[in-house]
């Protein structure tokens, strides 16, 4: 076999081998009894892929952008920065990243107005990949806000000012009639004030002020307001005069609102001295005020005022003259005279006339809640109201007190008791030598109840603790009892009655003499001793 039979032979050898190795790995699994084989095979990583992003430039520094678009996991990525493309050797390191995706990093401390220069980068075990060189440059801090201050001038000019502000070259005024604008700008330049003038009287207008160095504008001042005023109009208006106070008036036409308004009052227009202060006043319309311990009958002089922004008015002068000094009624209350009733007189009128007058009464001193009005009176003197009290037992003690009333108030006389009402005075008299006459005083009483008596009862008997018998009952105050005993004692009782009820009885004893000359004695019994009267309740005839 010569060479070039070998050299074939050999290339047959090499292909052959070739194939059965694409074979090999060609095959998923090769089995071979109950053992199954898996190929190892290898994952090619290749170098990084980053993308440097625009950067994010605020007033406090600068966010650097990038991204990471192949060659993820990395072991690390981050950013180069640096005043130059060739001295980024400042280094922003973010640590390890699983995926693709963006990131960033927030960069403060940098000097305003200076250029800088930044890449991403990213690196993995097959190297380091960079994204491409950015520049940015960071924002100088913005100037302070101004503080703003108004002034009114006038009802058509208002000045505004403001405090200086360090690095700024330039301010811009805005102004609006509303506070959420629109504002308009009125003013831009170096002055920290301004006068706004043309403005409508009456107007609240708005103002914002704000700073700018060379490059950033500071945020707006707060917004303050203020109102072109004018003068205020005020007008006094003419008094109500009572008899305890008078009331002047006056009344805030324009100029609103007024930081101060009231009353200047005295006793002679070139001395209205006395000032009477009601403070600030937001709107327009009436005001007053009252003035007490005046002098009684006294011509005093007035004025309203009021202020503002822009200066003190007075409304005209006007008078009033006051009430003559009043004073409560005197009235006292009188003791119950033996008739009964309760008894008041009025001593004064206290300088005006009395509306009112009469009584209160009850059972006790601190209950008078019963109430007797006799109405008006004219005049000073006594009163009285009759009071009629069944007689109960025991007694029932009552207790009254006179008033009497004016414009100035109610007075009041002392607490006196007033008890049930008595019973007639009885007196007993012979009028023959078998008959004996009793007579008894009228009873006036029950104003409330009823106007007098009604009917007298008169009652005998030959014991003082009875039984009595009924020998007369009507309307007449006298009775001649006829028929007796010479030599007896009698007993005599009377009741004076009314719808309510009857009075106590008050007991008299008289004998019938026996003369042996046969002629009678005029006796005239008047003052024996008195027993009280039990009452069972009805009209008996015999008790």
């Amino acid at each position: 076999m010569n060479i070039k039979h070998l050299q074939g032979l050999l290339i047959v050898i090499i292909v052959l081998v070739f194939c059965l190795f694409i074979s090999a790995n060609a095959l998923a699994a090769v089995t071979l009894g109950s053992t199954s084989i898996t190929p190892n095979v290898t994952t090619t990583i290749s170098p990084p892929t980053v993308i440097t992003r625009p950067p994010t430039i605020t007033p406090i520094g600068v966010t650097l952008n990038g991204e990471l678009a192949g060659g993820a996991p990395v072991t690390d990525h981050g950013f180069y920065f640096g005043p130059s493309p060739s001295s980024m050797s400042m280094k922003v390191a973010l640590g390890p990243k699983s995926g693709i995706g963006p990131f960033i990093a927030p960069i403060s401390g940098l000097s305003p107005g200076i250029t800088y220069y930044y890449r991403a980068y990213a690196t993995n075990s097959m190297g380091m990949g960079y994204g491409a060189t950015l520049p940015f440059t960071v924002t100088a801090k913005p100037p302070a806000a101004p503080t703003l201050t108004l002034k009114v001038n006038s009802s058509v000019s208002i000045t505004a000012s403001w405090n200086s502000v360090s690095g700024a070259t330039s301010y811009e005024l805005s102004r609006a009639t509303s506070s959420s604008g629109p504002f308009t700008i009125i003013y831009t330049g170096l002055s920290t004030s301004y006068n706004n003038t043309g403005l409508a009287a009456g107007t609240t207008y708005y103002y914002r002020v704000r700073a700018k160095d060379a490059t950033t504008y500071s945020d707006y001042s707060m917004v303050k307001s203020v109102t072109a005023l004018s003068m205020p109009v005020v007008i006094t208006k003419p008094p109500i005069v009572s008899p305890k106070e008078v009331k002047i008036n006056g009344e805030l036409i324009s100029g609103e609102p007024v930081i101060d308004h009231g009353f200047y009052w005295g006793l002679s227009a070139s001395s209205i001295s006395n000032k009477v202060s009601l403070g600030s006043k937001s709107v327009l319309g009436s005001f007053s005020s009252s003035i007490t311990g005046l002098s009684p009958g006294t011509t005093y002089y007035y004025r309203a005022y009021a202020m503002n922004s822009m200066g003190l008015v007075y409304g005209a002068t006007l008078t009033f003259k006051s009430a003559i000094t009043l004073s409560l009624p005197t009235v006292i209350t009188k003791p119950s005279p033996g008739s009964g009733g309760f008894v008041g007189e009025i001593i004064a009128d206290g300088g005006a006339p009395i509306v009112d007058h009469g009584f209160y009464f009850g059972s006790s001193p601190s209950n008078l809640s019963n109430k007797v009005s006799l109405g008006p009176k004219s005049g000073l003197g006594t009163f009285t109201y009759f009071l009629y009290v069944a007689a109960i037992s025991p007694p029932i003690t009552y207790y009254y007190q006179a008033y009497a009333t004016n414009s100035a108030g109610t007075a009041y006389g002392v607490v006196l008791p007033y008890p049930a009402n008595p019973a007639p005075t009885l007196s007993l008299k012979l009028s023959s030598p078998t008959s004996v006459t009793a007579s008894w005083n009228s009873v006036n009483s029950a104003v409330i109840y009823v106007s007098s008596a009604a009917t007298y009862e008169l009652y005998r008997s030959a014991s003082p603790s009875g039984p009595f018998i009924m020998v007369y009952r009507g309307s007449l105050m006298s009775f001649t009892d006829n028929g007796l005993v010479p030599g007896a004692t009698y007993y005599y009782k009377v009741r004076a009655y009314s719808s309510t009820g009857f009075s106590e009885s008050s007991v008299k004893n008289i004998t019938i003499p026996i003369n042996s000359n046969g002629i009678l004695p005029n006796l005239d019994i008047n003052a024996d001793t008195i027993f009280p009267m039990e009452s069972d309740g009805d009209d008996a005839d015999c008790f």
